[in-house]
Order: structure tokens, then C-alpha cells, then sequence
């Protein structure tokens, strides 16, 4: 690998961890795309610890007994707070909550805390325009957004694990957020699309030991959208689908141009999730070869993905 290449691929100029030289030949590939927190023509998202677990914990709300869920909240409270666990992937509810909390208590505290971050150059906040910063109800917990784990590692079924939450859902710094600074609901279901694709969660566990950072998601790479393109189009159709499972995300949903509920099925499911790898492997620019080496240097096992051939029938037909 060339110097000059090593050193755009980390800013502390890590070793990625790479089994073979076929995947070190496929890792190449994936870095010659985009950063994922990098601003491009389309969309811009950044990172954010929207509550942490200490600081913030005077506007959290915990039962007086017991795990905080749907069932048990305390009175009064109507915003639950998310932790890593809290979802997973095309999940976004698994009844497992780390706290919660009141509106209007939250609204205030979430609100005045964006007011001072935007002030800060480090701030996922700062350049955003003023009038929407002003704006209550611009919150990001009120919107249908993407959260990921905090916590994970390399061995783990999957890597990096994200999910569009519904509205109304906060969430600590167990759960960070991407706050789209740029761009409309569609960008979104597009990166969501990738995010939760077989292919880049094989990148993801190049990098990852023991926590997803910003610094170590920042040195993922995302494929450029390109506007009315098919790829990308079904790639948004796809992801829009899988996410938007009931009415919470209507407005979400209709932005992105597609039904809710809309999935029926499990076998639909796994043959949408099976395209999905496929179009983001095309997006890429990756070939039949290197879908087969994702494969073999995945896991110990791979029954949790999609079937290698589905993916490499759809990845035909898309060619």
C-alpha cells in the first residue's frame, strides 16, 4: 500500500485488521470512497451524544423498580430514552430502555443544550441555520432518525448496528445519533441503507476492538449518492421500506416516497435484505469475487446474513 494512501485511510494511522490479501485487496476498494461524516454535494450527517448517561441524568426518570419498558415507566414520563440496546438492526423498539423522561422537561434541557453547542465549532450544531436552531420543533428526538451502538466489537454477529428510531425517542451517549446537518429523508434512508448493509459492517470490522467511536466510525467509508440513479433509488426504496413499519413514520415515509407497513413477511424480508447487499455491493463498485470474500472472512459463521447466493442473484441482475 502506498504511503500516501495509508495515511488518508486514519488520522492516527491505525493498521486496519485484514485476514488475506484478497480482502486487503477488496479493503482498498472500499476506501476510495467517501467518509462517512464527510459533507458532500447531496447530504451532510455528524455524530452526536444527544444525553449522557451521568451529566444529564438529573432529566432522566427511572422506575422504582425493575428494567424501564412500554410497561413500566414512571407516571408522568411519556419520552423514552434509548440505550445501545434499545434496538437493533430493522428494529427499532426492542422494549429496552435505559430511562425516561418528561416532554416537557426533556424539550427544555434538549433545546437549551442545542442553543449552546451551536455555538461551538466541535459541535454537530454549529453552522446549522440559526432559524431552525431556534426552533423547537426542530428537535432532532422529535423526527424519525438514525442511531448507532456505542458498544461492539469485531466478533459479534454484527459490527455496527443502527436503526431509524421513531419520533418522540431520546437517547444516551450509549446510542449516538447522526443529525443530518444537509439534505432531505431520502439521503437518509439511503445511508441507513448502507449503514445496515453486510458490506459495510465488513469494513466496520476491519477497524473495531471495542467500541464504535466517532473517530473509528469516521474512518468508514460511504458510496456517493448519485441523484435519480437506479441504484440509488432502490436502495432508498428498499431501506424506506424496511424501516418505516407503522404509522409513527408517516410523515417520514412519505417524504422518502414510500408505504408503511409495507413488508408483509419474512420471506419478503430476506429477499429485500439479500438486494440490499447486492445494490450496495454494486455502489461500491465491488464484483462477484469480492462479495465472496466478505463471505468467507466474515465470521466463523454467517447463518445470521443474508444467503450469499440470493445476494449474487440480484447482484447479477442489477449488472
Amino acid at each position: 500500500i502506498p504511503a500516501v494512501d495509508f495515511k488518508q485511510w486514519s488520522e492516527d494511522l491505525s493498521f486496519p485488521q485484514l485476514p488475506s490479501l484478497e480482502a486487503t485487496k477488496l479493503f482498498v476498494k472500499l476506501t476510495k470512497h467517501s467518509k462517512l461524516f464527510a459533507e458532500n454535494d447531496a447530504y451532510h450527517f455528524r455524530p452526536l451524544a444527544e444525553l449522557h448517561a451521568t451529566i444529564d441524568k438529573p432529566v432522566m426518570v427511572f422506575p422504582a423498580e425493575g428494567t424501564p419498558s412500554k410497561t413500566n415507566k414512571p407516571n408522568g414520563a411519556n419520552i423514552p430514552i434509548y440505550k445501545g440496546a434499545s434496538f437493533n438492526l430493522w428494529d427499532a423498539d426492542t422494549d429496552e430502555y435505559y430511562a425516561w423522561a418528561e416532554n416537557d422537561v426533556i424539550e427544555t434541557h434538549l433545546y437549551d443544550k442545542r442553543l449552546n453547542q451551536s455555538k461551538n465549532k466541535k459541535s454537530a450544531y454549529y453552522g446549522i441555520d440559526q432559524k431552525i436552531i431556534n426552533n423547537k420543533k426542530t428537535l432532532n428526538y422529535k423526527s424519525p432518525r438514525i442511531l448507532f451502538r456505542n458498544t461492539t466489537n469485531s466478533t459479534n454477529q454484527r459490527t455496527f448496528i443502527c436503526s431509524l428510531i421513531p419520533p418522540n425517542v431520546s437517547a444516551q451517549h450509549g446510542a449516538p445519533t447522526l443529525i443530518r446537518v444537509k439534505g432531505e429523508e431520502s439521503h437518509e434512508a439511503y445511508l441507513l441503507g448502507v449503514l445496515s448493509s453486510t458490506i459495510f459492517d465488513w469494513q466496520a470490522r476491519r477497524w473495531v476492538e471495542l467500541n464504535m467511536t466517532f473517530g473509528v466510525a469516521g474512518r468508514l467509508t460511504v458510496p456517493k449518492y448519485n441523484y435519480d440513479q437506479p441504484l440509488d433509488l432502490r436502495l432508498i426504496e428498499i431501506a424506506g421500506r424496511l424501516a418505516a413499519v407503522d404509522k409513527r413514520y408517516s410523515d417520514w415515509a412519505e417524504k422518502v416516497g414510500v408505504p408503511i407497513g409495507s413488508v408483509k413477511s419474512h420471506t419478503e424480508k430476506e429477499d429485500l435484505l439479500a438486494e440490499l447487499d447486492a445494490v450496495v455491493a454494486h455502489l461500491y463498485g465491488l464484483d462477484t469475487d469480492d462479495l465472496e470474500v466478505i463471505w468467507d472472512t466474515f465470521h466463523t459463521t454467517v447463518d445470521h446474513l443474508p444467503n450469499l447466493d440470493a445476494v449474487l442473484d440480484h447482484f447479477e441482475r442489477w449488472t
